[in-house]
């Protein structure tokens, strides 16, 4: 997604001036926008987030308390309110700081004069004798500027500026962790929302099955064991309620923590899990090779990058220490009178001498950090595979195994219940049978909630381990904030984090 061009100036500008005021060796690899998860912050900083006209409108803060929140509002008010965010963005003030102070070159030219009258009157000297009269003054004047020989402001620049793009590339992984944690909070509170009401459908029929029993007890149609039977029954599903509500409940609470909303602001969630529709990772039939696809994808990771910036900072840092071995020279204009009155100009030079600190221990030493950066990265680069791979063999799987479960409507009475409770009123079916055929399609209904619980947090796994939008995993086409995208896409694009300025 291109930023608009109207838009305000963003960092990234700053590190294009930068680079250009510094020379072609200093221009740094600086993400302007991750495709279709990148778009410009109100304050001008790169966000991760899911533009919606309608959504963003509802998802600012400012607006008032929600009423229906969507994944797509979630995620635009998670990235522009949370406050883990808005602390980590703050860092690039400082930043772009550091790059103007290394870029500044310490023209301080000091200044040193000194001046010794003689005393008046004046009194010549005695031949022979330069100091034996009096009056005559004695002075001189010198400036001198530091010169650095071995180019250390180029070095300091690129350290600078690599110290920059690692603080975009670290925001721009906070916003990654954001939106994989937003949607792992929002489909969880969307799956305890439908056991929630699974638990209410369960208390509401148990108590109408107990007001049959008691009717039909009346009426010397049952027994006084089907009626305590029932109300056991009718009993027990009414704490499973109450103990859904209020993990239901909580569950909201996690999501308002993770949003910056008040904990009092209503909000629910107009979503279903049987609503969502999870896209393939790669062709459908089509074998791929998962090992090699993760490594692929962890090259775009927000983290992957932040760390090869370190490297490039620690590589800066190396090369500023080498360059320290080369003595700075201070030189300037001299001028000097005598105590015969002569006058004399010339040049000063000073420059100190290594001999016993001659920088090359402190080289070592970056050049050490320069290897641990660098082992790091690569090591990074391993974990960062391995996570990807599982992350997208486990959403494979459950995705496969959701397509072969046949999906079960909410809110509707399953017709076998239906069939054993229209038995269960003529008399030919009694009060055990109905309550047994209810709980084991409950079960049913459960662990299809369970399944696609699962499948949720798993897709929200792969947004997280390899930095995909999730429009690319999900596809939401309920509700005027949906998160829509092609259905059935050929392949799994790669994260286009990196656009050259």
């Amino acid at each position: 997604m291109q930023p608009p061009t109207n838009a305000p100036k963003t960092s990234e500008d700053a590190i294009v001036q930068a680079s250009t005021a510094a020379g072609p060796e200093a221009t740094p690899t600086a993400p302007a926008a991750m495709e279709l998860t990148v778009a410009n912050h109100p304050s001008g900083d790169p966000a991760l987030t899911v533009s919606h006209p309608t959504c963003s409108q509802l998802g600012t803060p400012g607006n008032g308390e929600l009423s229906l929140l969507t994944l797509a509002q979630a995620l635009n008010r998670s990235l522009l309110t949370n406050p883990d965010l808005v602390a980590l963005r703050g860092r690039l003030d400082v930043n772009q700081a550091m790059v103007g102070v290394a870029q500044t070159y310490p023209w301080n030219p000091f200044v040193q004069t000194q001046f010794l009258p003689r005393g008046h009157p004046f009194v010549p000297n005695e031949p022979g004798l330069p100091a034996s009269g009096a009056g005559q003054s004695n002075y001189y004047v010198w400036v001198m500027q530091r010169f650095e020989l071995a180019h250390q402001r180029r070095f300091r620049t690129q350290g600078a500026l690599a110290a920059l793009d690692q603080v975009h590339w670290t925001i721009i992984q906070g916003e990654l962790l954001n939106v994989s944690q937003t949607t792992r909070l929002y489909f969880a509170a969307l799956y305890q929302k439908e056991i929630n009401e699974l638990a209410r459908e369960t208390a509401a029929l148990n108590e109408r099955l107990a007001s049959i029993v008691e009717r039909r007890f009346k009426a010397n149609l049952a027994k006084a064991g089907d009626v305590t039977t029932a109300k056991v029954a009718a009993r027990q599903s009414q704490y499973q309620a109450q103990l859904a509500e209020t993990t239901y409940q909580a569950a909201l609470l996690a999501l308002h923590q993770q949003l910056n909303l008040p904990m009092t602001a209503p909000a629910e969630l107009p979503e279903r899990l049987g609503e969502v529709h999870w896209l393939p990772l790669h062709p459908e039939g089509e074998a791929v090779d998962e090992a090699m696809l993760a490594a692929e994808l962890v090259e775009g990771r927000p983290d992957v990058l932040a760390a090869q910036s370190g490297v490039r900072v620690s590589d800066a840092n190396f090369r500023l220490a080498h360059a320290a071995m080369v003595p700075d020279v201070q030189a300037g204009p001299i001028y000097d009178t005598s105590d015969a009155g002569v006058q004399f100009l010339g040049l000063r030079v000073q420059l100190n001498l290594p001999v016993f600190d001659t920088g090359a221990p402190l080289a070592r030493q970056r050049r050490a950090e320069m290897n641990l950066q660098q082992l790091t990265l690569e090591q990074l680069k391993v974990r960062a595979a391995l996570e990807a791979q599982a992350a997208l063999n486990q959403y494979r799987r459950l995705r496969d195994l959701a397509a072969k479960v046949p999906p079960v409507r909410s809110g509707v009475m399953p017709p076998e219940l239906k069939e054993i409770i229209s038995q269960f009123e003529a008399g030919q079916a009694d009060i055990l049978a109905v309550l047994t055929t209810q709980n084991n399609l409950l079960q049913e209904r459960r662990v299809y909630l369970d399944l696609l619980n699962q499948l949720a947090q798993s897709a929200a796994a792969v947004i997280q381990a390899t930095g995909v939008p999730p429009d690319r995993v999900i596809h939401l086409a309920a509700g005027p904030c949906a998160i829509e995208s092609d259905p059935e896409p050929n392949t799994l694009p790669q994260p286009k984090l990196l656009r050259n300025p």
